[in-house]
């Protein structure tokens, strides 16, 4: 009688990248009939990583002898199987890259250097390469322009929200774009006062908010971050945020010109509010956040009599518009509590939240927090862009597993 053969399930768990791709042989011994031993072939597939750039054109500007364009940045993104190994260059030697070299997902920085260039117009490229990957060279196209001192323009742009003559209360986003031929060094938001105009902060700047500015715009300086916003906590304003106020957005360029993008006319009624109102402090309006533990921070109250549950169950935090849990609240904020005092939760405003960044691409990503008092009113706040910025880990090669039967 001939004995029944039992398969063997044959895995491999640990494979030498130079490995991948030969053939790979397993043979399996029968320890009940020596010499009936089997064996089986095959060929791992060979990990081919690519580069991914997140834009392929930067724009520079430069009057010659004066002010010009600060650096600007693009993301190598580590996509398909394996890790890159990267370098960028620039083609030309008024061109800078840095880092110049790297392996996985990174940003790089280019500055361009006019010494010794005229007025005119230069093209040329960061490129990016990588042997080993599919789809390498990959290139970043740099447009550069040197001005004649005066043939530059002042900024331009636009004031969007809040929409004019609307009431509002709590915090309100304040949001429009700006560019400029060499670049826009600010936007502030103020107040008018009598005669007087009040800084009440600069507005961030955010990467990828106005692709439709980017596109109406393709050969100014950072047109892939026209857009700016500013979240602005009405309660703040003189009166504790009650009356009618004139809000001014003024740009300002690298070299010092100043354009009022726009007023709006807002009344503020914070007195009769009965919704939650606070806001998320990091990441900031268009910061940057990285690694397995970044703490998301920020705060809430609502008007009296209500209260907030101190167990945070009815804070719910949101990343790219899915649900992420609750936060832990009930944390003592003495700038909170300073600033509102006599709130049933003045005493315990803070919250925080840790985020895996690593789960998530490199890139734009969006967060806000929704809350929820014990009378039902609920309110969103600190809704607001950020980046994840983590360097590529290399990818393993996968368990390897087959059965000699």
């Amino acid at each position: 009688m001939t004995a029944a053969r039992i398969p063997a399930l044959v895995l491999i768990t640990s494979l030498s990248l130079f490995m991948v791709g030969a053939p790979l042989t397993a043979t399996a011994a029968d320890e009940r009939q020596p010499g009936q031993d089997d064996s089986t072939s095959t060929r791992p597939e060979r990990q081919i990583p690519e580069l991914d750039l997140n834009r392929t054109r930067l724009n520079f500007g430069s009057v010659e002898g004066g002010s010009q364009t600060g650096a600007q940045r693009f993301l190598i993104n580590n996509s398909g199987d394996g890790t890159i190994d990267w370098t960028a260059q620039g083609s030309e030697a008024w061109i800078s890259a840095s880092p110049g070299a790297g392996a996985g997902s990174h940003f790089v920085e280019v500055t361009i250097d006019p010494s010794g260039l005229s007025t005119g117009s230069y093209t040329g490229a960061v490129i990016v390469s990588d042997p080993a990957a599919g789809n390498s060279p990959q290139t970043v196209d740099v447009y550069f322009v040197v001005y004649n001192p005066g043939s530059t323009g002042p900024p331009f742009g636009t004031f969007e929200t809040p929409i004019d003559s609307a009431t509002v209360s709590g915090a309100i986003p304040v949001t429009g774009w700006a560019l400029d031929d060499i670049g826009v060094a600010s936007v502030g938001i103020f107040f008018q006062e009598g005669s007087n105009t009040v800084f009440i902060g600069n507005a961030i700047f955010v990467d990828g908010a106005r692709p439709d500015v980017e596109a109406a715009y393709p050969d100014l300086p950072r047109n892939f971050e026209a857009g700016w916003g500013y979240m602005l906590l009405t309660n703040g304003l003189p009166g504790g945020g009650n009356g009618t106020f004139t809000l001014l957005a003024i740009a300002t360029d690298m070299e010092g010109n100043t354009v009022t993008l726009g007023t709006k006319t807002i009344t503020c009624d914070n007195a009769s509010a009965v919704k939650p109102f606070g806001t998320i402090d990091t990441p900031a309006q268009g910061g940057e956040a990285s690694g397995s533990s970044y703490r998301v921070q920020g705060w809430a109250l609502t008007p009296q009599p209500n209260t907030i549950p101190t167990d945070g169950s009815t804070i719910t935090l949101y990343i790219d518009g899915i649900n992420q849990g609750h936060p832990t609240y009930n944390l003592y904020r003495g700038d909170v509590e300073a600033m509102f005092p006599g709130y049933t939760n003045s005493s315990g405003a803070g919250f925080y939240w840790d985020l895996d960044t690593t789960a998530y691409e490199n890139g734009t990503h969006t967060i806000y927090a929704s809350v929820t008092d014990d009378a039902g009113n609920s309110e969103g706040i600190g809704s607001r862009y950020f980046t994840i910025n983590n360097p590529g880990a290399p990818v393993p090669v996968e368990l390897i597993s087959f059965v000699i039967d």
